[in-house]
């Protein structure tokens, strides 16, 4: 799963751009409004089709919702993108702001508590986290995701604890996030350098595999229930001749796949500082 939901500024006209010799996309720039103390993320969608074509007519400065676009991430140029969904032009006075990231994928690592790139607790006493997602964008390809979580130490909930506590190499994984853009003043060249980033909100882990489940919940007695005599579809399910057929491995198709490819922390790059 990859879904983004945000609300942003267009910051110059959509244009129309050839992606083959008989296709087209239209590319649309885009500012995110910052996220607490952080500051505007720049960030560019790319559409086709009819979301392509309603979008053509916005002008720069127009406060606009996409809706259910895909995040992607290059990692030569470490640059965070969308592309498809929808977009519509909306009144900043009447649409909330909405910065809503949901990514399921497979941890590529496990986090080294005592390594103070992945792990932390600063002088302000937050804890702070980092992790990796790999997301498949189809055939055997895969986007990788650096994410990090972040909570005070006597929060009740405690995600950045969360994460090495539960979270190995290959566990299946699925993030509430929102992207930001962090912003400081270099000291040497006295540039401002901005770096873009994903807060992990909630995470669920995946469902574990049956072959996995416990002796004593494969052995518990299933609770008795005695059907109606009638169900809500007029018939009871003993006239129906229908029965259910119970989940197996042999006929499940949940789960995730596999990660595509080997990755390594030298494959991927370093982790971004916190």
């Amino acid at each position: 799963m990859n879904l983004v939901f945000i609300c942003a500024q267009v910051t110059e006209k959509p244009r129309e751009v050839f992606t083959g010799p008989n296709s087209t996309a239209v590319k649309c720039n885009l500012l995110i409004p910052p996220v607490g103390n952080k500051a505007p993320t720049p960030i560019e969608i790319t559409m086709w089709g009819k979301s392509a074509e309603r979008s053509r007519e916005l002008e720069a400065g127009a406060h606009v919702y996409v809706h259910g676009a895909r995040l992607r991430y290059d990692l030569n140029e470490r640059k965070f993108s969308l592309e498809r969904g929808s977009m519509t032009q909306v009144s900043s006075d009447q649409f909330p702001i909405i910065n809503t990231v949901v990514l399921s994928g497979r941890c590529i690592k496990d986090i080294d508590t005592n390594n103070p790139m992945e792990y932390k607790v600063t002088e302000s006493n937050l804890i702070i986290c980092n992790q990796s997602l790999s997301v498949s964008t189809g055939r055997q390809q895969a986007d990788i995701f650096n994410f990090y979580a972040i909570n005070g130490v006597d929060d009740k909930y405690c995600p950045a604890k969360l994460l090495p506590t539960f979270t190995r190499k290959g566990t299946g994984l699925t993030i509430h996030a929102r992207i930001g853009t962090d912003s400081w003043i270099d000291r040497n060249s006295k540039e401002t350098m901005t770096r873009t980033k994903i807060q992990m909100i909630e995470m669920t882990l995946a469902p574990k595999d049956r072959d996995q489940a416990t002796v004593s919940t494969e052995k518990a007695a299933a609770p008795q229930v005695t059907p109606s005599k009638e169900s809500l579809w007029g018939e009871t399910p003993a006239a129906t001749g229908i029965t259910g057929e119970p989940v197996t491995s042999s006929n499940s198709h949940g789960g995730l796949p596999s990660l595509p490819g080997q990755y390594s922390p030298a494959s991927l790059g370093d982790d971004p500082e916190f």
